[in-house]
């Protein structure tokens, strides 16, 4: 909820918005509501922003996906934020723990003067940051993305 001072009057909103998701290695969820699938091992870029924002609220999520055994589905090996100068990993079945700069962490953990807050919330890592970015991702094969719609249309990727 934001509230802000309206000729002299407090209002408070309801800040709205946009999930993007993957689960089960191939299917997606666009900000925009739209299923897609695919299969792949390669490194790709769920979302990040397209365009430099002055309050410096950049950010890059990526997930890296590789194939299952000797089946061709793929699972997510690793989740990838990268946000305030500051890197932060999730390896698939490392539960409870997370790469911040390449160092091993267990959670929950404050960084960037408080500006990105790492922690668990049930079986999920959940990573939320100042500009009400929030990453959700069970460290198997789901990665739930939720973004302020005031990033609409500024952002790229497979979301």
């Amino acid at each position: 909820e934001n509230c802000e001072m309206v000729d002299g009057q407090p209002k408070c909103f309801q800040e709205a918005f946009s999930t993007c998701w993957t689960m089960g290695g191939s299917h997606y969820q666009s900000f925009d509501g739209q299923p897609f699938h695919f299969m792949g091992s390669c490194t790709y870029t769920l979302v990040k922003t397209c365009h430099s924002d002055p309050t410096g609220s950049t950010f890059n999520i990526e997930i890296q996906k590789e194939h299952k055994d000797i089946s061709k589905t793929s699972s997510i090996a690793s989740l990838v934020i990268e946000v305030y100068d500051v890197t932060v990993a999730a390896v698939h079945s490392e539960n409870g723990i997370v790469r911040v700069n390449h160092l091993r962490s267990h959670l929950p953990i404050s960084i960037s003067q408080g500006r990105i807050q790492l922690e668990q919330n049930g079986r999920f890592l959940q990573v939320t940051t100042d500009f009400k970015l929030k990453v959700f991702y069970d460290w198997e094969d789901h990665v739930v993305v939720k973004l302020p719609k005031k990033f609409s249309g500024k952002v790229c990727g497979l979301c």
